[in-house]
């Protein structure tokens, strides 16, 4: 097996896609854990799931951004711009996909598999 040709690599934008829904699948992972038994609604969760999902995309989307325009003299590229961009559209995908066993079973099941 050779080295994957550039056409093959993923761009800066689907690298920070995967990294935003893994971090926000592993942050949202861990509040089921800690909280899954205390939970005693479906409003909760979902409002739970919802506010997390916005907080980590947009602390991480300002960081990225600042850290962007630190590296390249205050200008905005347009590479980063897409790469916050995706960042959001793959948070609210994750936040989405959790958030639907919530509406259609009952909480201890859909706490079951949204965890999953």
């Amino acid at each position: 097996m050779g080295r994957p040709s550039l056409k093959t690599l993923p761009t800066e934008a689907q690298q920070e896609g995967v990294t935003m829904a893994l971090y926000v699948c592993l942050v949202l992972a861990a509040e089921f854990v800690a909280v899954g038994d205390l939970a005693d609604s479906e409003g909760i969760v979902l409002a739970t799931i919802w506010a997390t999902t916005i907080g980590l995309a947009l602390a991480h989307v300002f960081a990225f951004d600042l850290a962007g325009r630190l590296f390249s003299g205050g200008q905005r590229r347009s590479e980063a711009a897409i790469a916050a961009m995706v960042q959001l559209v793959a948070a609210i995908a994750v936040a989405a996909a959790v958030a639907v066993p919530f509406l259609f079973l009952s909480l201890d099941r859909a706490l079951d598999v949204a965890a999953f």
